[in-house]
């Protein structure tokens, strides 16, 4: 059984020959490419508005080879078209940041990726109160890292709390970055963007 097109009508016929069949189809495809060339106005693909140009024809939006081998992604998030201001807290709170300055282990850089990979999945070691924590590489060979944690000082758990939640990091990351090295320091922040 084969599908024919007669006329704006389609039907099963078991009569039609295999040879009719890709003589049919071979002639669909050409309609569509000459519906393409008749009507050549780039169109905007549905997927990236403005940046890939396409053609429609029959229904189907056609790409050119060079284009899409050409094609580069925009960086993730909206590009800035002015830096932000800077801004004050108000007055009846304050902004800290604490900063923890470790050394990672020899050897265990690959590690700590894969370590932070995990936790990154799992969502664990948020640090309740915080507003925002950074993970900063120390150097391009990853022998230390940063952590830049900001609190909100209305927000912040008391110290003991902190201090039993940054244990629990630390215990998950003791054996790939040596804590004994860890600097620590905690102030206020003055103006944010």
């Amino acid at each position: 059984m084969f599908l024919s097109k007669l006329g704006n009508k389609v039907q099963f016929t078991a009569k039609l020959s295999l040879t009719s069949l890709l003589l049919w189809q071979i002639f669909t495809n050409f309609q569509i490419f000459q519906d393409t060339f008749r009507s050549n106005k780039p169109h905007k693909c549905s997927g990236s508005p403005g940046r890939l140009p396409a053609y429609k024809a029959s229904g189907v939006f056609l790409l050119s080879e060079e284009d899409v081998k050409q094609f580069k992604l925009n960086p993730p998030g909206r590009i800035r078209t002015s830096p932000p201001p800077w801004r004050v807290y108000s007055n009846r709170s304050k902004v800290l940041s604490t900063e923890i300055r470790v050394h990672v282990r020899v050897g265990k850089q690959a590690e700590l990726l894969e370590k932070l990979n995990a936790i990154q999945t799992a969502n664990r070691h948020t640090l309740p109160g915080t507003i925002a924590r950074y993970l900063i590489k120390g150097d391009e060979a990853l022998t230390s890292v940063q952590f830049v944690l900001f609190w909100k000082d209305t927000d912040m758990p008391d110290e003991t709390t902190r201090q039993h939640d940054l244990k629990a990091l630390q215990d998950e990351l003791a054996d790939v970055l040596d804590w004994e090295t860890a600097h620590s320091t905690t102030h206020e922040t003055l103006l944010y963007t």
